[in-house]
């Protein structure tokens, strides 16, 4: 036995989903400040790089060299999110491109989305998850965090760093447990706005909208979603996009 995990049930759910629901202090923080918490939590990272490989090691079974090159390519995407942060603007449009606008404008602004909910996979237990909650977190949403069941203690080692770098507790979750429990739990709260989720194709029919013959539960329409399903096909939809293809064309691609 490596480690033990909580198994969390539908209430804890409940109770991560409503926590930073009703928190949402990473929306009262600055974007520079924000910047700063983060270039924080990629020193941290840094100065812990042997501990977090060594964990990785043995919770997913990778070698050393390449569990270090997680590492450091999680370091290196919080350092480029920072950039791409930076690069977030509202937007200004013109009203004289019609007659009936002229004298016109409209400003557009950009607002975070509000509770996003990340579903790990197993394979990148660190980079995957910090691929989903660093630009959720810089762009001022919160996150509930579900990683994989298999090997969660990098993410919850990563929530720990991202924590005592300033992120507000309230801001930031992390959930432990099964898909069919966790899962279908999470994607279904009404607290939460957006789903953003990597794994298997079987496991995001389940969840997710348009995820297959079924369907998920009905609870998780009228998300906004980014998943990227098993194999080497991420996009939205892309399991039942591709029976479409084939329906349509009516032959293998």
């Amino acid at each position: 036995m490596v480690a033990k995990a909580q198994a969390a049930t539908r209430a804890d759910v409940e109770i991560s989903a409503t926590s930073v629901h009703e928190d949402r202090g990473i929306r009262q923080i600055s974007a520079i400040e924000r910047i700063e918490i983060f270039e924080c939590a990629a020193a941290l990272l840094e100065e812990h790089k042997d501990e977090m490989a060594r964990v990785m090691q043995i919770e997913a079974g990778k070698t050393f060299r390449d569990a270090t090159s997680e590492v450091d390519a999680t370091a290196n995407r919080l350092k480029m999110t920072m950039e791409e942060t930076r690069r977030i603007y509202d937007e200004y449009v013109p009203g004289d491109w019609a007659t009936d606008t002229l004298g016109k404008m409209a400003l557009i602004i950009m607002e975070p989305v509000g509770v996003v909910a990340c579903i790990s996979s197993f394979n990148y237990p660190l980079y995957i998850a910090s691929s989903k909650v660093i630009p959720v977190l810089l762009a001022g949403n919160s996150v509930v965090l579900k990683p994989a069941s298999a090997d969660p203690i990098s993410a919850i080692l990563l929530t720990k760093i991202l924590v005592g770098s300033g992120i507000p507790v309230g801001s930031l979750s992390l959930i432990t447990g099964h898909g069919d429990a966790v899962g279908d739990s999470l994607v279904t709260q009404e607290k939460v706005n957006m789903i953003s989720f990597t794994g298997s194709i079987p496991r995001g029919k389940d969840d997710l909208p348009d995820g297959g013959d079924e369907g998920p539960p009905s609870g998780a329409w009228g998300k906004g979603l980014c998943y990227g399903p098993g194999g080497h096909r991420p996009g939205p939809g892309g399991g039942p996009v591709r029976s479409r293809v084939l329906e349509v064309l009516g032959s293998e691609l």
